[in-house]
């Protein structure tokens, strides 16, 4: 993915001030979302969840803030299709670890290309792998997209080393809590079921979409403790799902077969969201 442009404290930029606290310590929060035809996918919920991050850690800054930060991209000229990086850090200076309190936030809007991905990962699925990358307990992170991403860094340089699309990474159970990118959800039966975002994990905006739909479907939703292997290989539907991707079915497990695409619920299909518009056009 290539940069198409940044935006520093609503001012076009090339470049971070260097002693901007957030990139010494990660002290910051930030969502990641898609540019479709000129609008952000889920807007709101973003902006939402980005605010409410960002008070989990005592970092003051409005949603009329973000929201104008967003704005500024309609006067812009941009693709058609793009990755949208909205970052929140906390204000001050380096160097010490102890905020000043005085200090006003810093906010960062990154706008990247879109990875453009084969049909065939939302027709058919994804090949997932389970990782041996563990994610620290911290029960008041839990739920945050912080900026401390040194965890999914190196599960995903584990995942480099096989031909999976996504990984799985372990919470503190060794079950698998989520994707390197991604939240996970497996059907059993008439239920779905996702790892209880607990001591630790995100709480990813299309998460919260599934979860909502399936309730409004009628379909019993459990949060529950991370699984095993042995669980998702049973499971009448394994996927995982991001904001940029939407929805990829996963079709094989460690090598092994699963229900692939056939096992998504069939009000999947109203889930909105561009989803397979996104693929490569052969």
């Amino acid at each position: 993915m290539s940069l198409i442009g940044c935006w520093w404290n609503g001012v076009a930029a090339n470049a971070v001030p260097a002693q901007t606290r957030g990139l010494h310590y990660g002290d910051g929060v930030f969502r990641t979302m898609l540019w479709w035809d000129r609008q952000i996918d889920a807007r709101e919920r973003q902006l939402q969840r980005l605010h409410q991050d960002a008070r989990a850690l005592a970092i003051d800054i409005g949603v009329d803030q973000l929201q104008q930060a967003l704005d500024g991209l309609q006067s812009v000229e941009l693709p058609r299709t793009a990755i949208v990086k909205m970052i929140v850090l906390r204000g001050g200076e380096a160097r010490g670890y102890a905020p000043d309190a005085t200090a006003k936030p810093q906010l960062g809007v990154f706008v990247h290309t879109l990875p453009r991905y084969p049909a065939a990962y939302w027709t058919a699925g994804i090949d997932v792998v389970g990782l041996d990358a563990q994610l620290s307990v911290h029960p008041r992170l839990a739920g945050i997209k912080h900026c401390n991403r040194l965890e999914q860094v190196l599960a995903a340089t584990e995942l480099q080393r096989s031909e999976a699309v996504e990984g799985l990474c372990r919470g503190p159970s060794q079950g698998f809590q989520c994707g390197v990118r991604s939240n996970v959800f497996w059907r059993q039966g008439h239920e779905l079921l996702t790892p209880a975002v607990v001591d630790c994990g995100v709480r990813g905006v299309t998460r919260d979409r599934i979860i909502e739909l399936a309730q409004a479907y009628g379909t019993r939703v459990r949060e529950v403790e991370a699984p095993g292997v042995e669980i998702l290989l049973r499971a009448d539907g394994l996927f995982v799902c991001n904001s940029v991707f939407g929805v990829w079915p996963v079709k094989r497990l460690n090598g092994q077969p699963t229900a692939g695409a056939s096992g998504l619920p069939s009000w999947m299909q109203t889930l909105t969201h561009p989803g397979v518009q996104l693929a490569e056009v052969s």
